[in-house]
């Protein structure tokens, strides 16, 4: 869902199979908006005035740059490359991934390339990350990521935080991490945290989404958030990657906290706490031990 703060107005998102938003609809199922793209992500056509950043592969369109968020640089669709210097070394037996400014080895249809990183396709010839991990024979070294050291090999899980284990994957983790694997997706998610790669995946200008947070959420996790007097509603998702404990809640304006700090996030408007064991993510990227304003993130509803 699409949520519109100013007016309150709501648009249900229909995406393609790559995750792209092709089209807004209302609430009675009326199309209010369309979008088309061109392989680079180009936008070619669009129709409709709803205020709504996420695009091409569901990923978050900069109105201020006109450029595409990837966590670890920014992509520039009318030139199909990024702006910035790719800091993976690449690989000497694939030279296409050498090239420092290049999205998706050049065929952006075929590959992706979610974390500015690297292109999906490195890490297998699989096509897409679920098929990554639904294929036995590629699942254990998949989990090599961690052991990688940045440029020596493909990628690193210190360099990519946990995006490759969890955040690509969708609901199929919860049905595919066991045993060794689910320990050792626990030690690199717990990596990702120390090393500050957590809020580059997460947080964008110190703000947080729906639609980012549920994409790490497996597949059959329970709402387990209860109404209250003072919290009208919200979401609370507890699950385990190994031996981690991670928590993603978030939830409307607290009335209570409105009364006693009236400036504080919590009071004023949809705020998400992440929790990742002990630790709790600040919208500045840094974990905390305590709760604070800081650790309640401004998140888009949708």
């Amino acid at each position: 869902m699409v949520s519109l703060p100013r007016t309150g107005l709501r648009r249900t998102i229909c995406a393609t199979p790559n995750g792209s938003t092709r089209a807004l609809a209302d609430a009675s199922g009326s199309l209010t908006d369309s979008y088309d793209y061109d392989a680079f992500w180009v936008l070619l056509n669009s129709s409709g005035d709803t205020e709504n950043a996420y695009r091409y592969t569901g990923e978050q369109l900069d109105p201020s740059l006109d450029q595409y968020y990837l966590r670890a640089r920014y992509y520039d669709q009318s030139s199909g490359r990024f702006t910035q210097i790719d800091t993976w070394m690449g690989h000497n037996s694939n030279p296409i991934t050498l090239h420092k400014y290049l999205y998706g080895n050049a065929d952006p249809v075929t590959y992706t390339d979610p974390t500015g990183k690297f292109s999906l396709g490195s890490i297998s010839v699989a096509q897409s990350i679920n098929a990554v991990l639904t294929t036995a024979s590629v699942v254990g070294t998949g989990f090599e990521l961690y052991g990688y050291a940045s440029g020596n090999k493909e990628v690193s899980a210190e360099n990519v935080g946990w995006t490759a284990i969890i955040l690509l994957s969708g609901p199929a983790v919860g049905k595919v991490l066991k045993g060794a694997a689910a320990i050792r997706a626990g030690k690199a998610l717990e990596a990702a945290a120390k090393s500050g790669n957590l809020g580059k995946l997460i947080l964008t200008s110190g703000r947080t989404s729906e639609v980012v947070l549920r994409r790490f959420i497996p597949g059959g996790s329970k709402n387990s958030f209860k109404p209250s007097a003072n919290i009208a509603s919200g979401y609370k998702y507890q699950f385990k990657i190994g031996e981690t404990t991670v928590e993603f809640k978030w939830h409307a304006p607290d009335l209570a906290a409105a009364k006693k700090f009236p400036d504080s996030n919590s009071g004023s408007i949809w705020t998400a706490q992440i929790k990742i064991g002990r630790k709790l993510l600040g919208a500045d990227g840094k974990l905390y031990s305590r709760p604070s304003n800081e650790t309640h993130i401004p998140i888009d509803i949708f």
